[in-house]
């Protein structure tokens, strides 16, 4: 009898430790329109048993709502923080996450192995004249792109690699990670440069980011130079070079 006991409260201090997942992400869709139509919702039904914290109808900044998924969440949980336009089926998925923690404190798919002055992406090489030239030399990881039926592989650099900016398309934490380093995104960066400078902030607080060879396809190849854009590299780089 007292050995059963044991065993049952063992088994329920395990169930509470261990990591569980969870997906964070914002969308401009519904519930109904997200389960239907977008790449991540249709993803995720292979992933039943994975949590999913998705703010629907969303027009808040993506930084806002990832500090409030941080705040809520247990000290256990491995936040993913992805797009929307995002699809994934790599069968050891999670298993790899779990690999690349134990050598990161942060994941990503795609990043920079330095940080250049003025640079307005993970991965360009920029000076004060030209914004989007690639830093080819000090790039790693790759992204899926295209036709997802028949993706091509954009690759950037070998991977895994230490990072010092990771592409904000797939961030992976734990939660307690960043709890306990008070590492937090920055709520002035609504949609532009809040990956950056989340990266620049777990930097700065001691902890380890890099890429991880995980097979993600994303839609949207991003947009750089609109108006919005500038403005949030204004606030970028005035908060990062004093």
């Amino acid at each position: 009898m007292l050995i059963s006991l044991v065993k049952q409260i063992a088994g329920r201090l395990h169930r509470s430790t261990r990591a569980r997942f969870c997906i964070v992400s914002a969308t401009r869709l519904t519930a109904e329109e997200f389960e239907r139509n977008s790449l991540l919702g249709r993803s995720l039904r292979k992933w039943p048993e994975c949590k999913r914290k998705v703010f629907f109808d969303n027009n808040v900044g993506l930084s806002a709502l990832y500090n409030r998924a941080i705040a809520e969440a247990s000290p256990s949980d491995v936040l993913i923080f992805v797009h929307d336009d995002v699809w994934f089926d790599q069968p050891d998925f999670f298993e790899q996450i779990l690999k690349g923690l134990r050598r990161y404190d942060v994941l990503g798919i795609a990043g920079n192995t330095r940080l250049c002055p003025n640079h307005s992406a993970w991965l360009f090489n920029s000076t004060l004249t030209v914004d989007f030239e690639l830093d080819r030399d000090h790039l790693s990881g790759s992204v899926l792109s295209g036709n997802l039926r028949r993706p091509t592989k954009n690759i950037y650099g070998p991977t895994p690699a230490a990072c010092e900016l990771l592409d904000g398309v797939l961030l992976v934490a734990k939660a307690g990670v960043l709890k306990s380093r008070g590492a937090q995104f920055d709520e002035r960066f609504l949609f532009d440069f809040y990956d950056l400078d989340f990266c620049r902030t777990c930097r700065a607080q001691g902890l380890k980011l890099g890429t991880w060879p995980l097979e993600v396809f994303h839609l949207s190849p991003g947009v750089f130079g609109s108006t919005k854009w500038r403005a949030a590299k204004e606030i970028y780089l005035k908060k990062w070079s004093a």
